[in-house]
């Protein structure tokens, strides 16, 4: 009887601490994740600015140039 109730919390604790562990890595994965779809976000949107920039260069040299 002892040595079952040992192996039943050898199993059980061994159990909860590999899920916990394994619980803490998806989490730090799912933070990690989010964080680079964020950047990537931030430089898409920056590139877009950097396009409308230039087009507004460009529109203005042209307009410049005509009057």
């Amino acid at each position: 009887m002892e040595k079952t109730r040992r192996r039943v919390n050898t199993l059980e604790y061994m159990t909860i601490s590999e899920l916990e562990e394994t619980i803490y890595y998806i989490r730090m994965k799912l933070e990690e994740d989010e964080r680079a779809g964020v950047t990537r976000m931030i430089k898409v949107k920056i590139c877009e600015m950097i396009k409308q920039y230039k087009k507004l260069r460009s529109d203005e040299k042209y307009l410049s140039a005509i009057f």
